[in-house]
């Protein structure tokens, strides 16, 4: 199987007021489309979803997925992930994850899902079976909370920001990524990212899951915190809680969804995080 590239080079024509259009080289991130299936114990399996994302790190962005959909609660579930075959160029977009649950046991964690509809998108909410209410929402983001709220003093919230600025080369060199940064507790960053939001969430999160190796409710270390370079929307808050977050926050703002779940499970959040201020909306 061929890697696949996270960057492409292409020429473009650079324009600007008062001087000669000129040929220059730019770097584009690879966007290619995703689709996570899963085999259960007994042997049947089911597409969970499909998404556009940068390839790499694409089994950390099935685990995260397999877990904020609610199909894994402990590492210990996930048998193996593996690249579905076929000798093609597409080989490496489709993934399969083989899981110690019968059928049933997934389709039970899997009933804030309906049936009919498969998500088309890794929001983790696409197929909610009542997404005109937001009671409903908040009521089931909110029983997933499992952490505990900690408010981080300004020189994490900005060592944060820092490791985001540095550690995220995909933006440097595109500037069309997206990234998310998990801040331990003792100032210990991990950078994740790609074309989208809620996957570059997902590679974060499901990259400390794969490398948890207990049988208990999987959990981020008490005390960490979730950083976003995007706004913080309700879909992102969902996946950070879920994770047990200790705090988030974003370069952007947050929504007011993502506000009223963060105060329903009291836990802190900041936005327009710069290197001098930041507003604090719980």
């Amino acid at each position: 199987m061929e890697k696949k590239r996270a960057v492409f080079k292409r020429s473009v024509r650079k324009i600007c007021e008062d001087s000669p259009v000129r040929w220059v080289k730019d770097s584009l991130v690879a966007e290619e489309p995703f689709t996570l299936v899963w085999q259960s114990s007994d042997g049947r399996s089911e597409r969970l979803a499909s998404t556009m994302r940068t390839p790499g790190d694409d089994l950390s962005l099935a685990a995260g997925l397999l877990f904020s959909e609610g199909v894994l609660l402990a590492r210990s579930e996930l048998h193996t992930l593996s690249f579905c075959g076929g000798g093609t160029a597409n080989e490496l977009n489709r993934l399969k994850a083989h899981l110690r649950l019968d059928a049933d046991t997934i389709r039970g964690r899997l009933q804030h899902r309906p049936s009919a509809s498969l998500p088309q998108s890794a929001c983790g909410l696409c197929a909610m079976d009542d997404l005109s209410s937001p009671q409903t929402l908040l009521e089931w983001a909110g029983s997933r909370y499992r952490g505990k709220p900690v408010v981080p003093n300004s020189a994490l919230l900005r060592a944060g920001l820092q490791r985001l600025q540095t550690g995220a080369p995909l933006f440097s060199r595109t500037g069309a990524s997206h990234a998310t940064v998990l801040v331990g507790p003792e100032e210990s960053f991990s950078v994740h990212e790609d074309v989208g939001r809620h996957n570059a969430c997902d590679k974060a999160i499901g990259s400390v899951l794969l490398l948890e190796g207990e049988d208990k409710p999987f959990q981020l270390t008490a005390g960490t915190g979730v950083l976003v370079s995007s706004r913080l929307s309700f879909e992102l808050a969902q996946k950070a809680l879920a994770a047990g977050a200790a705090w988030m926050a974003s370069v952007g703002a947050p929504t007011h969804l993502a506000v009223e779940l963060a105060e329903r499970c009291q836990v802190p959040v900041f936005g327009f995080l710069s290197d001098r201020r930041f507003n604090r909306y719980v």
